[in-house]
Parts: structure tokens; C-alpha cells; sequence
């Protein structure tokens, strides 16, 4: 997992599996030419994959989110040299979050956890972070299916959801989150799967990441402005 920490200038990346097959557990930081190692993951959370990074603007720290697939759910937060973990904070139904950011309606963490499968199929469950424990927020009439990337839309002010996992959901969907309820956006599917959203703040626009059809390559990005999708790398 990774974030944009506005207090160092840098992407924070923790975790994940190494070439060898080996899951790591330190942590480094981008800033834009170099990677330095910030901690060997000594005494910090368990090493895979699964895990969520989101910066908490009302809190001025960074969250990491760890899975319960991989040693454990948990809740820790950055301190500049190492991750302390938060206990009290946890998803106790969710295998792994799939996606996590902050909400500036609501001036909190928004998360998402997967999966649930009720009746009606395979689900997410939406988590809000209020005063240092997770809740998870009763959403009526249906929550979107399962997305794979969730961030914010610069040119709406909004979290935006894509359902554009190929696994679980056939036609990819993108979904506003008011504060209160998921809403469906009124815009065309993600031109590519599966996609990664990226909020480009300097040019105050959606982008999303991806394959032409699912598990091919290269990978493409397109920006959303308004309704309309826009293919910015080159076209070959």
C-alpha cells in the first residue's frame, strides 16, 4: 500500500511481496527521485499484502489498515521513524480493505471492506473512522458491488468508487459517496479493467489505470471530465 504524505512531500509504500515470493513488511518513501528506507518493519505490522494507506486530513497522521488474511487485522498510525499500533481499531468482518480514503464531506476516513456475500451477491462494506475506532455504516436500499479502487474526485469534491474488480462485478460502475449513501454516477464504465483511480489534484481530474480487457497488457490511463472518458497516453 501507498500515500502522498503533505507533511514530508513524499509516497509513503509499506509491505507487499517481493520477487522471491517472500512478503515484506518495511517502509519507504518517494520523493520524487529516490527511495529511502524509513523502517525494516521490525516491531511494526504484519508483513503481505491486502493492506490500505490513507492520509487522515482531520488528523494530521498517516493510517495503515492491515489485513486480517495476512497475521491479523489492525489499525496503526505513521510517527515519523516507525508504526504504532492502534488496537482499539479493527475490521472484524471484512477479509481485507480494498480501498481507503479521506472524505471531506464528512471530514473522516472512508473504507472499504471486502467481501460479504449475502443473497444478493458478493458486497462491500463501507467503515468510517470516528474518534479512533472503525464503524460500519448501514447503507440502504443496495451497496455498490465490489470495487477495486476508491479516491477522490478533485472536479466533483467527492469519493469516487469504481466497481471495476473483473472478478466479481461483469460491468464496471463508477459510485459517489454523499456522506451519508453511495449514489451511482451518471458516467459511461471505466474504459479500462481492472482500473486504479488516481486523483489528479494539479489538474483537478479523475484518472483511472488499467488494461484494454482484463488481464492484458499495457496498461492505458484516461481521465473523467464531466461525463465524458479521455485517453491521455499515446495511441498506438
Amino acid at each position: 500500500s501507498a500515500a502522498f504524505d503533505p507533511q514530508t512531500s513524499a509516497i509513503l509504500l509499506f509491505g507487499g511481496r517481493l520477487a522471491s515470493g517472500d512478503a515484506a513488511n518495511d517502509t519507504w518513501a518517494w520523493n520524487g527521485a529516490t527511495w529511502r528506507k524509513l523502517a525494516t518493519g521490525s516491531g511494526g505490522p504484519p508483513p503481505g499484502e491486502g493492506s490500505a494507506m490513507a492520509w487522515d486530513d482531520a488528523m494530521k497522521e498517516m493510517v495503515l489498515v492491515t489485513a486480517a488474511s495476512e497475521g491479523g487485522a489492525g489499525n496503526w498510525i505513521w510517527r515519523g521513524t516507525r508504526w504504532v499500533n492502534q488496537m482499539s481499531s479493527y475490521f472484524p468482518n471484512a477479509a481485507f480493505v480494498s480501498g481507503m480514503a479521506f472524505d471531506p464531506v464528512t471530514r473522516s476516513l472512508l473504507a472499504i471492506g471486502c467481501c460479504q456475500s449475502p443473497s444478493s451477491g458478493t458486497v462491500d462494506t463501507t467503515w468510517r473512522l470516528d474518534k479512533g475506532t472503525w464503524r460500519q455504516m448501514v447503507l440502504a436500499p443496495n451497496p455498490p458491488a465490489v470495487g477495486s479502487s476508491l479516491t477522490l474526485d478533485p472536479a466533483l469534491g467527492r469519493l469516487v468508487l469504481c466497481s471495476c474488480d473483473g472478478v466479481f462485478t461483469s460491468e464496471p460502475k463508477m459510485w459517489m459517496w454523499t456522506g451519508v449513501a453511495w449514489a451511482s454516477l451518471d458516467v459511461p464504465p471505466s474504459p479500462v479493467t481492472p482500473a486504479i483511480e488516481v486523483a489528479d489534484i494539479d489538474r483537478h481530474q479523475l484518472l483511472v489505470v488499467g488494461s484494454l480487457t482484463q488481464g492484458a497488457s499495457p496498461i492505458h490511463i484516461w481521465a473523467l471530465t464531466g461525463s465524458t472518458w479521455r485517453r491521455l497516453d499515446s495511441v498506438t
